[in-house]
């Protein structure tokens, strides 16, 4: 064991391979430690960034959906032919009403489907059960 201690007795190769192990590899080994740490945060931030800004793109894109929607319920609430679509009765006395007023509902529920890639279709049911329904079912 003593003469382990001893550098001076070990033989040349036993003394180069411990100086390469000592000054190269375990400080190489040190460094690439420390950068893979480093790289890793550096990378987990970028991600967690990423995210947030994802999180945030979505939750506009979301809160402008939902104001179109929140728009188009406010003009339905005050048009006048919606009104009268909800209140008038599906009979056979109504029916002409009822045709006008669905032309006149068509023309700007077509507009909206065709300009709002997020809108498939429509349907609006009336108290008096009259329903129409525009885009696929």
């Amino acid at each position: 064991m003593k003469q382990l201690l001893f550098f001076s007795n070990w033989k040349l190769i036993w003394k180069f391979l411990f100086i390469f192990i000592v000054l190269i590899i375990v400080p190489m080994l040190a460094f690439s430690l420390f950068i893979n740490s480093k790289a890793n945060h550096a990378i987990q931030l970028q991600a967690i960034d990423n995210t947030k800004s994802h999180l945030e793109k979505t939750g506009k894109n979301l809160s402008a959906v939902l104001q179109d929607i929140e728009d188009i319920s406010s003009y339905m609430i005050y048009s006048e032919d919606f009104r009268s679509f909800f209140n008038t009765s599906n009979t056979a006395q109504n029916r002409i009403t009822l045709n006008n007023i669905e032309d006149r509902i068509n023309g700007y529920s077509v507009f909206h489907l065709n300009s709002k890639p997020y809108m498939d279709s429509i349907t609006i049911e009336g108290m008096k059960e009259n329903r129409f329904h525009i885009g696929p079912l």
